[in-house]
């Protein structure tokens, strides 16, 4: 075992230990948006961005928003069950910006 490996194993731990996500999580989230999320969020969002603890998920329209507003909850506790910790304390839905056509 290199020395990287083991640091990386002891980053890990520690990361664990005070509840914070695993190096790669991020990655995580979006490569496994689809499972991780489940329906409805991954019939109606996609993430945007990961800023200090905000997750930022657009969707396509106001009605998306409007159903998924008061599911926030229930997503970030299956994120944090699915990736071992908790990824981001609040969520903000964005709708997406279409530009029209001239």
């Amino acid at each position: 075992m290199s020395d990287l490996q083991q640091i990386g194993e002891g980053l890990e731990a520690v990361l664990r230990r005070l509840g914070l996500p695993a190096p790669g999580s991020a990655d995580r989230l979006v490569d496994d948006w689809a499972q991780l999320a489940g329906e409805p969020w991954a019939g109606h969002a996609v993430p945007v961005r990961l800023h200090r603890g905000e997750l930022l998920l657009e969707v396509a329209d106001g009605a998306a928003a409007s159903l998924l507003r008061y599911q926030v909850g229930a997503l970030l506790e299956r994120l944090e069950e699915a990736l071992g910790a908790r990824l981001a304390d609040r969520v903000r839905l964005r709708v997406r910006n279409e530009k029209k056509s001239p």
